[in-house]
């Protein structure tokens, strides 16, 4: 056991073997002093370990100025407090090493209560924020360049179908009608397959944020005529976390619903499962049958219904959410989607979205 340690007997000397030798920097704070560090810190931070004890976790080690304005060492305070009052805080700073060079790291602050200390443990993780937004980046380029190309395609099977349409009146041989008819169908499938590959698009593009179901629905149901499906349920205090996509969830549920199934009343409603919260979505509309359950939810199936029921998972399985049928062919259709325990929540006001 090493002598010059502050804290000899705080813990057994196999720890020691391990904190010596562990691959992330370790750093223990006493007061607003570092009193023992790693051969990792050392390393990480490019500074002896004579330099780094007694030194204010402020002085070079903590955040740049974040939000602009907030001086590091308020923000580091923050930090620690926090830390106090959880007992533990993970969270992303940016450092300077002697020279000015930045460098971000994951951090994980973890209070010693019995000993008055915070064990802090800290990853660099440069090489994958620079990773991150060089995949950014080649995906914002990818996404221009997919939305330029069905431009362009949907602008020239436009004209195509103006042509089909007009080579159908200059002739009236029943033959070349129906090759003509057969080729507007062909160009209706073409258009709807640019159509799904924009909307396709469009899914995990936006971080995935705590949203209130019930805004949802009303947006949703503002879009439908007045009067024509009554919708019951009260989810005013439930938050899901989703993608930024799930309002087009719940519009394709209930265009489904009245569209395909004459549903004249939709139910939504919640309740808790040992597996989770089931979220549910019932109509008394003509239901689907037990062969079609499983094969609603396979992209391609279906009469044309816009988003579909594929990109209906696809969405909700973002976040680990998911989706089934359990109606009864004739009583109505009843969507459960399940989100696991950490992706929901009940708050009777609507707070800023954090990730879980």
């Amino acid at each position: 056991m090493r002598e010059d340690h502050q804290w000899v007997g705080l813990m057994a000397e196999d720890f020691h073997r391990i904190f010596d030798r562990a691959g992330d920097a370790i750093l223990l704070i006493r007061g607003s002093r570092f009193i023992d560090c790693n051969p990792a810190a050392e390393a990480l931070f490019a500074r002896s370990r004579a330099e780094i004890l007694g030194q204010s976790p402020c002085n070079g080690f903590s955040p740049e100025l974040q939000p602009p304005g907030v001086p590091s060492s308020e923000l580091m305070r923050e930090h620690l407090t926090a830390a106090q009052e959880k007992g533990s805080l993970r969270v992303e700073w940016v450092h300077l090493r002697p020279g000015g060079e930045e460098f971000t790291t994951d951090v994980s602050l973890n209070l010693v209560e019995d000993a008055g200390l915070f064990l802090v443990i800290i990853r660099d993780i440069s090489d994958r924020k620079q990773a991150e937004a060089a995949l950014r980046q080649a995906n914002q380029k990818l996404n221009l360049l997919a939305s330029i190309t069905r431009h362009d395609m949907m602008n020239r099977l436009t004209a195509l179908g103006g042509y089909v349409e007009l080579s159908q009146e200059m002739t009236s041989d029943p033959d070349l009608r129906e090759i003509f008819r057969k080729e507007e169908v062909l160009l209706g499938t073409l258009s709807h397959q640019v159509r799904f590959a924009r909307e396709y698009q469009e899914i995990g593009v936006k971080s995935p944020s705590w949203q209130r179901v019930q805004d949802h629905v009303d947006r949703v149901m503002a879009g439908f005529i007045p009067g024509q499906v009554e919708v019951m349920g009260d989810l005013d205090d439930l938050e899901i976390y989703a993608d930024p996509l799930m309002e087009k969830i719940f519009h394709n549920l209930v265009e489904n619903a009245i569209m395909h199934g004459q549903a004249t009343l939709i139910r939504f409603g919640s309740r808790e499962t040992p597996e989770g919260l089931l979220l549910l979505c019932e109509d008394n509309g003509t239901g689907i049958g037990e062969a079609e359950k499983d094969l609603i939810f396979n992209r391609g199936y279906g009469r044309n219904t816009g988003l579909g029921l594929f990109l209906t998972r696809e969405i909700l399985a973002i976040t680990g959410l998911s989706i089934r049928e359990t109606g009864v062919e004739g009583y109505g259709a009843r969507f459960e989607i399940l989100a696991p325990r950490g992706v929901y929540r009940f708050r009777a006001e609507p707070e800023p979205s954090v990730s879980p």
